[in-house]
């Protein structure tokens, strides 16, 4: 692989990490949110949805990591 090439796969990776990121942040207002509940919402809907939305908010962040790895691994 061309330097270019590997320059805009590093770019790419780049914006993964910063998309990852902002997911980070997202997940942990999820989680502070989802914590604060009175336990009976924790065990209701409400807190189903939000366990729901934890749940894949940190499958998004595995991919991303994975994505990243696949990435770098094509660069070499």
């Amino acid at each position: 692989m061309n330097q270019a090439r590997r320059e805009t796969l590093s770019d790419i990776s780049q914006k993964l990490d910063d998309l990852r990121s902002q997911i980070e942040e997202v997940l942990n207002e999820e989680e502070e949110a989802f914590s604060n509940m009175p336990e009976s919402f924790q065990n209701g809907d409400k807190g189903e949805s939000a366990q729901n939305a934890i749940d894949n908010l940190q499958q998004s962040i595995s991919s991303l990591e994975d994505a990243m790895t696949t990435l770098e691994d094509a660069s070499q």
